[in-house]
C-alpha cells in the first residue's frame, strides 16, 4: 500500500453539490395498434423502470387482462419486451372482446368489479393489508388463488371492495395457528384479541372464526399506498387525515446539507514509525505489511467512494473525520469539539471504550450513531439512537426459518447436533423458533422437524425418518470440525437413497480446514453476515473503481465502508430527521451485506439480516431471501424505485 495514502489523513473535508431530483418513469401509450384475431391491441414496448401495474394504469385496463392476453403467470415484465394491451374506447371501458375480463371476479359484462388491485411493497404481509383495507384475509385468499401470506415485492393483489363497517374483521383459523401467532401476524397483542373474543382459548380449533380488532390497529397508523383504481365506498367518506407511518415515509424527500462525523482509529503513532523507517532503514522495524491503521483506511476509502456514487444523485454532505483510538481520552477530546453537536449522524468509533463515550454524547444530543463492527447487544441498551450493523447470532434463527418457509415448504426438516452441553441454550432457542414460526409441512409430512442427537441416535434416526421422495433438509449445528466431517461423510453414504441439503450453523466460515469441496456435494448452505459475490456486476464495478482510485486491492473493510456509506447517507437524503421512524421501511441489499433494522421500544436498532450462502466448487453463491436494491443511476424521487 502506498505510504502517501496514509500521510494525507490530517485533512478530511468533503463537500459536494446538490443535484435536483428527476421525475419518476412515465408510461406513455403506444400509437401502434394491431388487430389480432379480430381484437384491437396496443403493442407496448416495455421501458426500464416500468411495471405491469404502471403499464395497466397508463392504459386504463385491468392487470389481469394483460396477463391473460400475454400468457403471463406473474407480475414481472422485462425491459425491451413487447406486450399486447387490449384497446379501450374513449370512455375507458373495454372493447367487446375483453369486456368480460374487466368486469371482475364474476366475469359478467355490465356488472361493477367486486375488487380493486393493489401493488405490494417489499416485505408486506396479507394480514396487515387486510387490516388497512378493512377486509377479511380469507376474502383476499378467495380472490387470489395460491397466494402466500408473505407477498412478493410488486405483486398485484386483488382486494375486495366490500369493507367491514364494524370495529373488527374476521379470520378463519388454519391448522396449528395459535392466538399468539395471530397476534404476531396482525401486529397486535393477545389481550386485544381476547377483549373482542372473550371465550377464545389459547390453542385454536381449525375453522374457528376469530374477530381481529380494527379500532386498536388504527391507532398504530398503519398506512399503505399505491392502489390501482380503488372504487369509491361510502364507508371511506371520512375526514382527511395527516400522512403517517408507511405512507409518510414513502412520501419524504429531504433536501439539505448532511453533516457526518466519521470516527476511525488511524493510529498516527504507527504512521510516524513508518515514516522513520522510510527515512532510516536501519531503525528497529515494525510490522509494515499490515499495520492496524491500514484496515480503517480501507473503510474510510470505501465510505468516501459511496459518497462519490451518491453525489451523482443529489447528495449534499460535509464530512468531519476524527482520529479516535482505543481509549477514553481521545473520545472525550472529540466530543468537546463545538461542531460535534451539529452532526446529523456519527459513524464510529469502532472500539468499545471510545464508542461508549461517544454513544452517550449522541444520546444526550439526539444524534444517530452507527457502530459498524461490534456484535455486542449491550450497545443498544437504553439508547434509541444507536444503529448496530453486525447482526447478533440469535437473529440467525428467524432468518433460517424464513428461508425454510420460502424455499422448503415441502421438505422434511431435521435439526442435528452432537449433544454437546455448551450448545444447549442455542439448540433450545433454535427449536423454539422452529415450533413458533416454521410453516406446517405439506401432506404426507407430519412433523415440524425431527431432532437428531448424534451421541444418542447416530445416523440411524435419519435413515428411518428421511423421506425418499422429497427433499430432506438437515440443519447441522456444531463448530466441532471432527464431528462435522464424520457426520457429513455418513450423509454422503446416504445420497444415493435420499435428496439431502445441509444448512450449517452457527458460523462455519470461521472453521479452518472446512473447505467448500467438503460441502458442495451435499448441496450445503451456511449463514453468513456478509459476502461479496465477485460474479455480480455491481461488485466487480466497485473493485475496478477501487483499484483505479487507490492502486491496491479492496479488502473486507473497504466493502463494509462502502455499504455503510451507501445505506446511511441515502437514508439521510431520503428521511432527514425522520430517520428512525422510517428505517423499518428501508431494507437494502448492498455489495457485501444486507441491512434490515429493527428495534425494541427504547432500545437501539439492530441489523437482523443474515445471508444464506450456497456452497459449490467455486466457493460461495448468495441464495438468500432478497432485500430490495436501489438503482443509484437516477436521483431519488418522492417514492424510491427499487430494482430486485
Amino acid at each position: 500500500m502506498n505510504l502517501s495514502r496514509i500521510l494525507i489523513l490530517a485533512a478530511f473535508f468533503w463537500v459536494v453539490n446538490f443535484i435536483e431530483a428527476q421525475n419518476p418513469v412515465v408510461v406513455k401509450q403506444s400509437k401502434v395498434v394491431q388487430n389480432i384475431d379480430g381484437k384491437a391491441f396496443y403493442l407496448h414496448l416495455v421501458e426500464q423502470g416500468q411495471t405491469l401495474y404502471s403499464i395497466a394504469k397508463a392504459y386504463n385496463v385491468d392487470v389481469e387482462s394483460i396477463r391473460q392476453y400475454n400468457n403471463f403467470q406473474g407480475d414481472k415484465v422485462i425491459t425491451g419486451q413487447k406486450i399486447k394491451i387490449p384497446k379501450t374506447d374513449e370512455s375507458g371501458s373495454a372493447t367487446n372482446q375483453n369486456a368480460a375480463l374487466m368486469s371482475g371476479a364474476d366475469g359478467q359484462q355490465g356488472k361493477s368489479k367486486n375488487y380493486f388491485e393493489y401493488q405490494a411493497r417489499s416485505k408486506e404481509s396479507l394480514f396487515l393489508i387486510a387490516l388497512q383495507y378493512r377486509v377479511s384475509v380469507d376474502d383476499i385468499y378467495a380472490l387470489n388463488h395460491g397466494i402466500e401470506d408473505q407477498v412478493k415485492s410488486d405483486q398485484i393483489i386483488k382486494i375486495p371492495t366490500k369493507k367491514s363497517n364494524t370495529n373488527y374483521i374476521t379470520h378463519r383459523v388454519k391448522s396449528s395457528q395459535t392466538i399468539n401467532r395471530l397476534a404476531k401476524d396482525y401486529k397486535i397483542n393477545v389481550d386485544q384479541i381476547r377483549e373482542i373474543n372473550p371465550y377464545i382459548a389459547k390453542n385454536l380449533e381449525p375453522g374457528l372464526t376469530v374477530r381481529i380488532p380494527l379500532s386498536k390497529i388504527e391507532e398504530h397508523e398503519l398506512v399503505f399506498s399505491d392502489t390501482l383504481n380503488e372504487p369509491k365506498n361510502e364507508i371511506d367518506a371520512e375526514p382527511a387525515k395527516d400522512l403517517s407511518g408507511k405512507e409518510l415515509c414513502f412520501s419524504l424527500l429531504e433536501k439539505g446539507e448532511i453533516k457526518v462525523a466519521l470516527m476511525l482509529p488511524f493510529y498516527f503513532s504507527e504512521i510516524d514509525t513508518l515514516k522513520n523507517i522510510v527515512a532510516n532503514p536501519s531503525s528497529p522495524s515494525v510490522n509494515t505489511a499490515n499495520p492496524k491503521s491500514f484496515n480503517f483506511i480501507q473503510f474510510y476509502e470505501g465510505f468516501m467512494m459511496a459518497l462519490d456514487s451518491l453525489k451523482k444523485v443529489g447528495l449534499n454532505v460535509k464530512v468531519y473525520v476524527f482520529n479516535v483510538e482505543d481509549n477514553v481520552v481521545s473520545a472525550q477530546q472529540v466530543i468537546n469539539k463545538p461542531e460535534l453537536k451539529n452532526m446529523d449522524i456519527i459513524i464510529g468509533p469502532v472500539h468499545a471504550r471510545s464508542f461508549a463515550v461517544v454513544a452517550e454524547f449522541a444520546r444526550q444530543n439526539k444524534i444517530y450513531i452507527v457502530n459498524p463492527f461490534s456484535t455486542r447487544e449491550e450497545i443498544l441498551n437504553d439508547n434509541p439512537f444507536v444503529f448496530k450493523v453486525k447482526p447478533s447470532a440469535k437473529s440467525q434463527f428467524p432468518s433460517l426459518v424464513s428461508y425454510l418457509n420460502n424455499g422448503y415448504r415441502h421438505a422434511q426438516i431435521f435439526i442435528a447436533h452432537e449433544g454437546a452441553t455448551q450448545n444447549y441454550d442455542q439448540i433450545e432457542a433454535l427449536k423454539a423458533e422452529m415450533k413458533r414460526e416454521l410453516a406446517v409441512r405439506e401432506f404426507p409430512l407430519t412433523d415440524f422437524y425431527t431432532e437428531i442427537i448424534y451421541k444418542r441416535d447416530s445416523i440411524d434416526l435419519l435413515k428411518r425418518k428421511a423421506s425418499p421422495g422429497r427433499e430432506n433438509v438437515i440443519v447441522l449445528y456444531s463448530e466441532n470440525k471432527a464431528f462435522l466431517l464424520e457426520f457429513m461423510r455418513k450423509l454422503n453414504d446416504l445420497k444415493s437413497e435420499f435428496q439431502i441439503t445441509v444448512i450449517g450453523l452457527p458460523n462455519w466460515r470461521k472453521i479452518e480446514g472446512l473447505e467448500p469441496a467438503h460441502l458442495s456435494n451435499l448441496n450445503a448452505r451456511i449463514l453468513a453476515e456478509d459476502n461479496a459475490d465477485y460474479s455480480l456486476p455491481v461488485v466487480r464495478n466497485f473493485v475496478r473503481r477501487y483499484r483505479e482510485n487507490y492502486k491496491t486491492e479492496p479488502h473486507k473493510y473497504a466493502f463494509e465502508g462502502y455499504d455503510v456509506g451507501i445505506y446511511f447517507m441515502s437514508a439521510c437524503m431520503k428521511y432527514g430527521n425522520h430517520f428512525s421512524e422510517c428505517i423499518s421501511y428501508f431494507d437494502m441489499d448492498l455489495i457485501n451485506s444486507g441491512y434490515d433494522f429493527e428495534a425494541e421500544p427504547g432500545q437501539g436498532f439492530e441489523n437482523n439480516y443474515w445471508k444464506v450462502l450456497k456452497i459449490d466448487n467455486s466457493g460461495f453463491v448468495d441464495d438468500s431471501d432478497k432485500l430490495p436494491t436501489y438503482n443509484f443511476s437516477t436521483p431519488p424521487s418522492k417514492y424510491y424505485k427499487y430494482q430486485d
